[in-house]
């Protein structure tokens, strides 16, 4: 009688077990239904959120301790490029800071913006004192071309073009000229950054053999009437052996940087 009645519960108790199942397959699927319009959000609030950097406070704190023990005026200004952003710190009393030889640097940009405005090229006599200028901190060179530019305050034009307010020429010792550092990276900024052009001004391939390097205005978009060197165009125009010493600017794209990387090309490093 115990065997038979043994037997007889079996078949119940797989009909609780199947019953079971369902029931709990049931219920997955209501829970699914009940959460699935909103597994989006859930999933925000349980994945964890990437750590935001602070660039200007980890800058500012890592500049603020280096200077602590030191009794000097320091004007500092970095420019992110990926977030449009200007880092800057002061110590000092004063507003503005003498160029000295810095301001070579406004006054070939003056001299390169005169002659594109006028759409004319340089002549190799300002070509030579423009290098001798550059490479050599020649500072007759300087005085020769701001000269040939109406004087020592022909670059006051471009500060204002650039709006650069911090910064004016002397007009009586181009060295004594003020300026800030961030009035620099703005200038800096609109020559590595804003200098379009669709095509090279210049027999490109002997300047790099003698191992100069260019910086040249590139993108991946190809398209006609593009102002903008595509990097097909340059990758036709540099041999590959020489292409190391082309640093490329502008970068549109996400993966421009790994493209002209690969095609041997250098690009600017972002410092922040």
């Amino acid at each position: 009688m115990r065997g038979l009645r043994s037997r007889e519960e079996n078949p119940k108790k797989k009909k609780m077990k199947w019953l079971s199942v369902a029931i709990a397959v049931i219920v997955t699927i209501g829970v699914i239904a009940i959460v699935w319009p909103h597994h989006e959000e859930i999933m925000r609030t349980i994945t964890p959120k990437k750590t935001q950097v602070n660039y200007k406070k980890n800058l500012t704190k890592s500049w603020q301790k280096t200077l602590k023990e030191e009794n000097v005026n320091v004007d500092v200004a970095v420019y992110d490029k990926k977030h449009d952003k200007t880092i800057t710190l002061r110590q000092s009393e004063q507003d503005t800071f003498s160029t000295a030889s810095i301001v070579k640097v406004s006054v070939l940009a003056t001299l390169l913006s005169k002659h594109e405005s006028t759409n004319e090229s340089l002549t190799d006599s300002q070509k030579t004192l423009a290098t001798a200028m550059i490479e050599q901190s020649d500072n007759d060179a300087t005085t020769n071309l701001l000269y040939q530019m109406g004087g020592y305050t022909a670059p006051n034009d471009l500060f204002e073009t650039l709006s650069m307010n911090d910064s004016e020429m002397d007009a009586a010792a181009w060295g004594n000229s003020t300026t800030t550092a961030p009035d620099q990276v703005t200038l800096l900024r609109n020559l590595f950054y804003s200098s379009d052009t669709y095509e090279t001004n210049f027999d490109i391939i002997p300047f790099l053999k003698d191992g100069n390097i260019v910086y040249h205005d590139t993108c991946l978009n190809d398209c006609e009437g593009n102002v903008h060197t595509s990097l097909r165009v340059l990758c036709e125009k540099v041999p590959r052996e020489l292409r190391k010493n082309v640093y490329c600017i502008h970068i549109d794209g996400e993966n421009f940087i790994e493209v002209a990387e690969n095609e041997g090309f250098n690009v600017p490093h972002i410092l922040v």
